[in-house]
């Protein structure tokens, strides 16, 4: 009965052994997969960053076209008070109806000019809007991916210390029967 006993003995603790040396690969598993999604969550930040400056960036360029187009609007006021100006004086001076049809038709064209280049400086800032926008949408994307990483994360977490308290439990039990 005694040689029972002892091999029975030696049976349990190899499986004992058997099993801490399962736990053991089990944690290093988790730890691996746990510094994986720490490196990709920091590479994430990183991404969010570079794409948080590119949309700081693109917020001064549309600041500075809106600067831009405020002072067009400015030069555009100041044209067309010009053009007041040149009616009168046109009224004034019908004997020099020629010299000032050319000087009218040099404002026109500057006035034209002037209209194209608003045109032009408002389609760049919708162009850059709507980049703005998807920069935007897709820095949300981002932030949605990383929130749903850290959720992975935090159940990761959670299943990792049920494991721990498990194997805590097996552990009083099996120092239990000793004393």
């Amino acid at each position: 009965m005694k040689r029972f006993l002892e091999t029975l003995l030696i049976v349990f603790a190899l499986a004992l052994c058997g099993l801490c040396a399962l736990q053991w690969s089990r944690e290093q598993q988790l730890r691996e997969s746990v510094k994986d999604l720490q490196e990709e969550r920091q590479k994430k930040a990183e991404k969010i960053d570079s794409l948080t400056t590119a949309n700081s960036k693109l917020d001064d360029q549309v600041n500075a076209l809106l600067k831009k187009t405020d002072e067009l609007e400015t030069a555009s006021r100041e044209q067309a008070q010009k053009l007041n100006e040149i009616g009168r004086k046109l009224a004034r001076a019908e004997a020099e109806v020629g010299a000032t049809t050319n000087f009218v038709a040099q404002l026109r064209e500057a006035v034209e000019d002037r209209n194209n280049k608003i045109r032009e400086a408002n389609e760049r800032i919708k162009t850059i809007s709507a980049e703005r926008n998807d920069v935007v949408k897709k820095s949300n994307e981002l932030v949605a991916q990383s929130n749903e990483v850290v959720k992975k994360y935090n159940e990761l977490v959670a299943s990792f210390e049920t494991l721990r308290s498990n194997y805590n439990a097996l552990k009083a039990a099996a120092e239990q029967p000793k004393k």
